[in-house]
Parts: C-alpha cells; sequence; structure tokens
C-alpha cells in the first residue's frame, strides 16, 4: 500500500482513502428524492455517523425510538443536497448537509427521520 506521500506524488496505486476503493467496500444504489423530483440511482457508501436516543436523561430507551446518522460518501460528482431525502435499509433519511472537504469525493450526512 502506498503511503500518503506516494500517492499525492501521482503514483499509480490508490491510497486506501480514495473514494473509489471507500464506495467500492460496501456500495449501493440510492435514490434521492427532490422535493417532488426522484433523481436516477447513485452509487456510494453509506457508513453510520452516530446514534440518537428519543428520550431524555433517565427515559426508558424502550419507550423512544432511536434514530441513526449516516455518512454518505460518493464521488466528487455524486447529485445530492441539503435536505434531499431517500431510505436505506428501511429508514428514511434527510440529508442534513453536503461537504466537498475532502479531495476526490462528495461527503454528505443525514439524519433518520420518522
Amino acid at each position: 500500500m502506498p503511503s500518503f506521500d506516494q500517492w499525492l506524488s501521482g503514483g499509480d496505486e490508490r491510497a486506501d482513502f480514495d473514494a473509489t476503493a471507500i464506495i467500492n467496500r460496501d456500495a449501493v444504489e440510492v435514490v434521492f428524492a427532490r422535493g417532488n423530483t426522484e433523481l436516477a440511482a447513485q452509487t456510494v457508501r453509506i457508513a453510520p455517523s452516530s446514534v440518537r436516543g428519543g428520550g431524555g436523561s433517565g427515559a426508558d430507551p424502550n419507550s423512544t425510538p432511536s434514530t441513526a446518522d449516516v455518512v454518505i460518501i460518493g464521488d466528487p460528482g455524486l447529485d445530492v443536497k441539503k435536505g434531499d431525502l431517500f431510505v436505506f435499509r428501511g429508514t428514511r433519511y434527510k440529508v442534513a448537509y453536503v461537504t466537498q472537504a475532502m479531495p476526490g469525493q462528495t461527503q454528505a450526512r443525514a439524519e433518520g427521520t420518522q
């Protein structure tokens, strides 16, 4: 596996953080809904980010559902915007923000909704 410096210098090998390699580890097809329009299916990787409980301190964990936040990782051309909706493994998600801070990929965070 190349080092970070080797990857930056343009070597032929890909580093472990390359978007294509990351997506291909657990690729899924997602259809985002934007308003009343469903976009074409896109290949991404969806990874859990955190779990938020529905109750406050001391609440019965069985009385309120938890929702999971996820991170969506796609190539730089991923067509996703804040507010887009999608379903993944039976849970409906709403995109909270999108960033292209990582070179060569687009990432978005989405929150599970009821």
